[in-house]
C-alpha cells in the first residue's frame, strides 16, 4: 500500500512539474528547489496530491519535506487499513508537459459561504494564483481566492489583450459570488487585470466595494516590463517567488505573453464607479542600487525599469488618479521590492494592509495610510 500512495504522488508529482519519476527519484538527497519545484509549483501539485492516508496536505509541506528522500519516507511509513492490498496499476505514461487542468480559481484563505468579504485577487505576470500562496491570514472574515490564468499551462494560446482575459475572469467571479459587492486587487500586471475586472463589473451594473492595486505601474505613465529585465532577474534569483534561476518553460512563457499583452494595454477610464473605493500598495526598496543598476546592462531610461528596480521617488497615485473617478484614494508603502513584498517577512506587512483595505482602516493604523483626495 505504501509503495501504490508513493508511486502515485510521485506521477502527480512529475505530471505536474513537467519531469519524468526517474529524474525526481535520482538520489534522495535531492532538494525539491533544485528541480524547479518552487512555491508556484509546489502549490499547484498540492491541488491534486493528497497525502498516506488520503488527506490534504498542508500548504508548506516541501518546506516540511524539502527533499525526495524526506517526501518517500513520509508516504511509505507503514499505514494499518482494514483494507484488502490491491495490485499497484501500472504508472501512467508522463509526457513533459505540465497538466493543463488548473482551475481559474483557487481559495486560499477562508471558506467563501461563511465569510462577511471575499476578495479576488487577480495574478501577475506568471498567471499562476500561488503568487499569494505567502500570504498571512488577513482576518478571520475575510476570503481570499487566487485566481488563474487560463493560458497558464498554454501560454502560446494566450493572445487576447488585456480586456478580453478580464473578462473570461468576470464570468469565474460571478460563478463564485454571483451578486456584489465585489472586492478585486492584484499585484503587478495583477493590478492591471483587476482594473479591468472592477470596469466590467461596473459595467455590468453591479457594485464594487474596492480595487486594490498592489506595486502596479499605471500604464498611462509607464511603459510595460521588458522580458530582459525578467531574465536579468531571474538568473541571478532576485525574482522572489520563483526561487530558482530556472523558472520552467511554461511559466517563462506566460511572462512573455503576459508582457506582449501589457505592451498593447491602454487603459481608458472607468467613467462611473459608484462609492468604490480604491487602495494603492507600494514597495519601498529597489532591487538594484544605482551602480548595480549603471553595470547591469539593462536600459536605464525607461521608467518602469527605474521604478521597480531602483526604488521609487513618487509614492503618490502615479496615473491612476486620472483613470478612476473616485475623488479620493488610500495609498500606503510596505517593505520588500517588487519582486520580494509579496514573500516572507515582507508579505505579513501586505496581510496587514490588506485586513485595512477590506475591513477598514482603525485608528491604531492610520498612521500607514496616505488619502489623496482628488481636485
Amino acid at each position: 500500500m505504501a509503495v501504490t500512495v508513493w508511486q502515485d504522488a510521485l506521477n502527480i508529482i512529475a505530471q505536474e512539474s513537467g519531469l519524468e519519476p526517474a529524474e525526481i527519484i535520482e538520489t534522495d538527497d535531492t532538494a525539491f528547489l533544485t528541480l524547479g519545484i518552487n512555491q508556484i509549483l509546489a502549490t499547484a501539485i498540492l491541488a491534486h496530491l493528497r497525502g498516506p492516508r488520503g488527506e490534504p496536505l498542508p500548504r508548506d509541506i516541501f518546506d516540511q519535506k524539502p527533499t525526495v528522500g524526506a517526501f518517500r519516507r513520509f508516504y511509505e511509513t507503514p499505514i494499518h487499513l482494514d483494507i484488502a492490498p490491491v495490485a499497484a496499476p501500472a504508472p501512467p505514461k508522463l509526457k513533459r508537459v505540465p497538466s493543463s487542468s488548473v482551475p481559474l480559481s483557487i481559495v486560499l484563505q477562508n471558506n467563501p459561504a461563511s465569510s462577511r468579504h471575499t476578495v479576488f485577487l487577480l495574478p501577475d505576470g506568471s498567471g499562476s494564483a500561488m503568487a499569494y500562496a505567502n500570504l498571512p491570514p488577513v482576518h478571520p472574515a475575510v476570503c481570499i481566492v487566487g485566481m488563474n490564468s487560463p493560458y497558464l499551462r498554454d501560454a502560446g494560446s494566450y493572445r487576447c489583450s488585456v480586456e478580453d482575459l478580464a473578462s473570461q475572469w468576470v464570468r469565474e467571479v460571478y460563478r463564485r459570488q454571483p451578486r456584489g459587492p465585489y472586492i478585486v486587487g492584484g499585484w503587478s500586471a495583477g493590478g492591471y487585470y483587476s482594473y479591468e475586472v472592477a470596469k466590467r463589473l461596473l459595467q455590468d451594473g453591479h457594485a464594487v466595494a474596492k480595487l486594490i492595486l498592489i506595486d502596479s505601474p499605471c500604464r498611462t505613465v509607464f511603459e510595460s516590463l521588458s522580458m530582459d529585465v525578467v531574465n536579468y532577474l531571474s538568473s541571478r534569483n532576485l525574482m522572489g517567488n520563483w526561487g530558482s534561476p530556472e523558472m520552467p518553460e511554461w511559466l517563462v512563457q506566460h511572462f512573455r505573453s503576459t508582457l506582449a499583452a501589457v505592451g498593447k494595454y491602454r487603459p481608458r477610464p472607468i467613467d462611473s464607479a459608484g462609492n468604490m473605493q480604491t487602495y494603492i500598495i507600494w514597495s519601498r526598496d529597489g532591487v538594484l542600487d544605482q551602480d548595480a543598476l549603471a553595470r547591469s546592462g539593462l536600459d536605464t531610461s525607461v521608467k518602469v525599469s527605474r521604478f521597480l528596480l531602483q526604488g521609487k521617488d513618487d509614492l503618490g497615485p502615479n496615473g491612476w488618479d486620472d483613470l478612476l473617478p473616485s475623488k479620493d484614494m488610500a495609498i500606503a508603502t510596505q517593505s520588500g521590492t517588487h519582486f520580494t513584498m509579496i514573500n516572507k517577512p515582507h508579505v505579513a506587512q501586505m496581510s496587514d494592509l490588506l485586513r485595512d483595505a477590506v475591513i477598514g482602516i482603525g485608528s491604531d493604523r492610520q498612521a500607514h495610510w496616505q488619502r489623496v483626495s482628488q481636485s
